[in-house]
């Protein structure tokens, strides 16, 4: 049994079956907090939506970690 994608593209009407990523940042008063991810419509690149890049957060937190069970040994 196959599923079929109904979401659409809300400025093009396109059924979105994949979507396009490309890097943005966040910030905050100006000031660079974190790397993002746009998700793009394939047909328009209209933005669907826009997320933190989970890959840094994990580095900066396993960086952390490490450090603080350094800090106890």
């Amino acid at each position: 049994m196959g599923t079929t994608n109904k979401g659409k593209c809300p400025a093009c009407d396109a059924v979105v079956t994949s979507a396009e990523i490309e890097s943005i940042d966040f910030t905050e008063m100006g000031k660079n907090m974190r790397q993002g991810l746009s998700y793009l419509c394939p047909e328009c690149h209209t933005v669907l939506g826009v997320a933190l890049n989970p890959n840094p957060v994990m580095a900066e937190m396993i960086e952390e970690l490490a450090d603080r069970l350094q800090r106890k040994w």
